[in-house]
């Protein structure tokens, strides 16, 4: 009689257009993980990248390379430039184009950590940033927020930029930035919970918790927080 049973065993190759860090193009690929018994992603590479093949071994094997085109480093600006806007801009000035303005005037030091600095919130906003951290405290953060977009709606300015906060209180940071705040910014809710001391010796193993509140341009916010990953963070997604 006829065996009961599968003679055969599929393999399927997917090759598509998306970035594997997108949010939903993630969730995607871990659904179909979830209905197969074997799943692999074989890479991704950059677009408008070409293909190079390998001498020593023939035409046959070939590699993607970046273009010849550096990348430009995205810029970051920081509101508050005390102890814990410092730390942050010490471990960013390596990876992004800083730059940063405070209440108190700490040219100097800004300086000595190569950060730009700028005399006030204007001069700031002024520099077409990706992100805006704003990094003060509690007390002080629904009045910057307001200040920031007075500032954005009087300079007539550019305001597709992702706006991060660093403040231990989520909801009253999230509600007051979706309130204030112009649709065109993307908002996303962080907390860093180290610091300056906890944090001295690196970040490998910390906590940073995040949640992605309102996003346009998607790719700009998973580029930011995979950054933090890239430092050792333990990332803890809210979302």
């Amino acid at each position: 009689g006829a065996t009961v049973g599968s003679h055969y065993r599929y393999l399927f190759y997917v090759d598509f257009l998306a970035p594997a860090d997108e949010p939903n193009t993630a969730n995607a690929l871990k659904h179909l993980q979830e209905m197969t018994t074997f799943f692999r992603i074989l890479g991704t590479y950059p677009q408008g990248g070409m293909l190079v093949g390998l001498d020593n071994l023939g035409l046959q094997v070939a590699r993607p390379v970046a273009s010849a085109v550096m990348k430009k480093k995205r810029k970051v600006g920081i509101i508050g430039f005390g102890t814990f806007g410092q730390f942050l801009a010490k471990k960013m000035v390596s990876d992004f184009e800083v730059f940063a303005t405070s209440r108190d005037d700490y040219s100097t030091i800004s300086a000595d950590l190569g950060v730009c600095w700028c005399t006030s919130l204007e001069e700031l906003l002024q520099q077409r940033l990706d992100v805006l951290l704003i990094s003060v405290s509690i007390l002080s953060f629904e009045g910057m927020v307001r200040r920031v977009a007075a500032c954005i709606a009087k300079l007539g300015l550019d305001s597709r930029m992702l706006v991060v906060d660093v403040c231990s209180v989520k909801v009253h940071a999230k509600n007051t930035m979706l309130v204030l705040l112009p649709d065109t910014c993307d908002i996303l809710c962080t907390h860093p919970m180290f610091g300056p001391q906890s944090g001295k010796h690196g970040w490998n193993g910390l906590p940073f918790v995040f949640e992605r509140v309102r996003l346009v341009d998607a790719r700009r916010c998973e580029d930011f927080l995979r950054w933090w990953s890239e430092q050792g963070c333990r990332m803890v997604d809210m979302t």
